[in-house]
């Protein structure tokens, strides 16, 4: 794993909150009492299923879309190697509200995440929770 990775992992990596339906950070929006959570998650395909996990991060993010579950934006995945052939894949996207109680095509496609990916050094096949955005100054 990259150095600078290694360095974030123990700040950034705790159990899949989202895939056990509810998180810590929330935000409030003061105009609808809404709850909005940014998430990290991040991926370790098994063997030969990199591409599989790409098409299904894609299809749950239309899933998401449908029930409308996310904000549009911030939506971004990026893959990093480990070496050895190894992928890993980190998403972060923004709750309008953490499904404590998802629909069961929600459901469904982190069945398939699930699936998709393996344990791997110490790290349980998909990891992640909330997260705050740092403003930059320009």
């Amino acid at each position: 794993m990259h150095t600078s990775m290694k360095t974030l992992f123990p700040l950034i990596t705790v159990p899949v909150l989202v895939l056990a339906g509810g998180c810590s950070t929330t935000h409030h929006d003061s105009k609808s009492q809404a709850v909005s959570e940014t998430v990290l998650i991040t991926y370790y395909p098994a063997a030969g299923r990199d591409k599989d996990l790409e098409v299904a991060l894609a299809h749950a993010w239309q899933v998401y879309r449908k029930e409308h579950l996310v904000n549009e934006e911030p939506h971004t995945i990026v893959r990093g190697n480990e070496g050895e052939g190894k992928a890993y894949y980190v998403e972060i996207f923004t709750w309008k509200q953490p499904p404590n109680h998802p629909p069961a095509d929600v459901n469904t496609v982190w069945g398939q995440e699930q699936s998709l990916c393996e344990p791997r050094d110490g790290h349980k096949g998909i990891e992640g929770g909330p997260v705050d955005a740092v403003p930059t100054k320009s």
